[in-house]
């Protein structure tokens, strides 16, 4: 009898260290990216998700995807998904999705020497960078800049997450810091390090 006991005691023992391994690799998997770049060969979207026709009506009013339509002679209803890499993240915890949306890599089929469509989302080494929130059926832009990179910080204003974007030349790098104001982010400070 105590053979048994013992037997089921192990056996339970080794079941619950299984289950909590399980739920450690699911919360590790369900892990979301916190850093983005331009160079998304370097820093590649890891989870990429397609923009709604909402997302991107709301982008089309952005002023610099505005004139790139312009340029393109699209109108706003024509605006590509192709145009756009978005990752879906949860700034204030579980209660709302948020979507951080960069340029995307555009066709793949434009021709040798042709400049690709959506081009003009793209700078000298910097991007367009948006923070979208979700609200109902529709998205609202909480965050537009550009930059080369943008990270997701650990710290909070207004329940939601700080965002720092960078931006370097050969002069230096360029770090602007930007805080949830209870509607929009925005810049709380900016300043500048050598290059290493």
């Amino acid at each position: 009898m105590k053979v048994h006991r013992l037997t089921l005691s192990i056996v339970t023992m080794m079941l619950f260290q299984s289950w909590c391994g399980a739920q450690t690799n699911t919360e590790a998997n369900r892990k979301e990216q916190l850093r983005f770049a331009i160079e998304t060969q370097a820093v590649p979207v890891q989870q990429p998700i397609k923009l709604s026709k909402t997302a991107l009506q709301t982008l089309s009013k952005n002023e610099s995807v505005r004139s790139c339509l312009e340029n393109e002679e699209l109108s706003p209803e024509e605006l590509p998904a192709s145009w756009f890499f978005a990752s879906e993240i949860h700034l204030d915890g579980p209660k709302g999705i948020y979507l951080i949306v960069l340029p995307g890599d555009g066709p793949t089929d434009t021709p040798p020497g042709e400049v690709r469509s959506g081009a003009c989302l793209l700078g000298a080494s910097t991007g367009g960078f948006w923070v979208l929130h979700k609200t109902g059926a529709t998205f609202e832009v909480v965050l537009s800049e550009w930059a080369q990179s943008l990270d997701v910080l650990s710290t909070r204003s207004h329940g939601l997450r700080d965002i720092r974007v960078r931006s370097s030349s050969l002069n230096g790098i360029y770090i602007r810091d930007y805080r949830f104001d209870g509607k929009h982010y925005h810049l709380i400070r900016k300043y500048s390090k050598p290059n290493p």
